[in-house]
């Protein structure tokens, strides 16, 4: 919301709009419901995801606070949620609605082309993360995910997938995302233990992430 529309855009998407309370593992959305509302996270986090074909838990992006919800999946044709979206941690939103975005879009086509940006850098987005799966070993896949998750100097952090789930998106099994992370810890590059760990030497990391 930028320009001379600044104190105009807001109140055209927040026509409307609701606060949403979620708790710890609650589902906002599910995968194939009508995708009639965005959202815009406040505190917390919210994941998107899919279920594989065999039963497996995909986890396909982390949404934090202050940011854009599903503000492109209300523009696809079909209408659909393409994922299944849950709270990662208690999470509060603002709600606002499919054709409250619309609506703007087509009075604005500064915020239309803003939308047009937050596509893209989603499917940027995206295809680094695939060309990350695809071109580097799973020890420089872990490393480089550990040195890109948000964190405090010198403050352990918790990390958003169980190792269940980084082993699943990285396509190993548990055991080998386990190994690493013990490994790392004994060698004195992390300490931690389970989703909470510390980088000690983060030179070493990046070594090992090829960066």
């Amino acid at each position: 919301m930028v320009g001379r529309h600044e104190e105009v855009l807001p109140e055209r998407l927040l026509v409307g709009a609701t606060y949403c309370c979620l708790e710890d593992d609650e589902m906002l959305f599910r995968q194939n419901q009508p995708a009639e509302h965005f959202y815009l996270v406040l505190s917390g986090r919210m994941d998107t995801l899919r279920m594989s074909n065999d039963g497996e838990e995909h986890i396909i992006q982390h949404v934090s606070a202050w940011q854009l919800l599903a503000p492109i999946v209300t523009f696809m044709s079909d209408g659909l949620y393409p994922v299944s979206c849950r709270a990662a941690k208690a999470t509060q939103l603002c709600q606002m609605s499919r054709s409250s975005l619309h609506e703007a879009c087509s009075a604005h086509p500064q915020l239309a082309m803003q939308m047009l940006e937050f596509a893209g850098r989603a499917l940027s987005s995206r295809i680094d993360e695939a060309d990350n799966l695809v071109g580097r070993n799973t020890p420089e896949r872990l490393a480089g995910y550990l040195l890109s998750l948000p964190q405090e100097p010198d403050e352990a952090f918790q990390l958003p997938l169980s190792q269940r789930q980084l082993a699943t998106k990285f396509g190993v099994r548990a055991e080998t995302i386990s190994r690493l992370l013990s490994d790392w810890h004994r060698q004195g590059g992390i300490a931690g233990q389970r989703r909470y760990w510390k980088i000690l030497d983060h030179e070493a990391l990046r070594g090992l992430s090829g960066s």
